[in-house]
């Protein structure tokens, strides 16, 4: 997965950055809304996390912006979310308020691309997933709506499962096998959370 990372304290950006890299993504940094627009004239991305104040642009141009190239948006925010901005038609997918944890932005994260990608196939690793069901090798297996969506996340979108959700890790590995994958497993990598592997890579 590709992320923008937009945020004016260049602190805080580096450990964005530093976060999706340790989670296996490629990420490109920017700390004003003109680098945004810039950032954006030569390149694509599956998703942006971006601060609500970012200097030298208007916040609602830059998010825009981010529409018009249909990149999906989480908004920082220095102060919690107030309902009455929730009950409106806002320009990003999701906010996000400080202080949170790294868990928080994945999770999120995934949401976010779960609802952007609503309907789409995806194949990673021979997983073939789709809205109808999920195949492995030419065979089907049922899975619960919650194996699908943390296999959804895994799989198609390359979203690291948090540690809360490892009772779907284990059930997934359970199928796996039957499916006669050994190969192939949700395994727990220390400050990434669940991932799909291929032990033949």
């Amino acid at each position: 997965m590709r992320v923008l990372l937009a945020d004016p304290d260049r602190d805080m950006l580096f450990a964005y950055r530093r976060l999706m890299e340790l989670a296996g993504h490629a990420a490109e940094t920017a700390f004003d809304g003109v680098q945004v627009l810039d950032i954006l004239e030569t390149a694509s991305f599956d998703l942006a996390v971006v601060s609500e104040r970012l200097p030298r642009i208007a916040h609602e141009r830059v998010m825009r912006s981010l529409i018009g190239k249909g990149v999906p948006a989480i908004v920082l925010l220095d102060r919690p979310v107030n309902v009455k901005r929730l009950c409106r038609k806002e320009l990003a997918s999701a906010y996000l308020s400080h202080p949170f944890f790294p868990a928080e932005l994945f999770g999120l994260a995934a949401d976010v691309l779960g609802k952007a990608n609503a309907g789409k196939d995806a194949d990673c690793m021979g997983l073939r997933i789709d809205v109808r069901g999920f195949r492995f090798a030419d065979t089907d297996i049922r899975l619960t709506a919650g194996e699908m969506d943390a296999l959804t996340q895994l799989a198609g979108q390359g979203m690291p499962l948090p540690f809360e959700k490892r009772v779907y890790a284990h059930s997934l590995n359970r199928k796996l096998e039957k499916l006669g994958s050994p190969q192939m497993r949700v395994e727990y990598l220390e400050n990434q959370g669940y991932r799909l592997v291929n032990r033949n890579e």
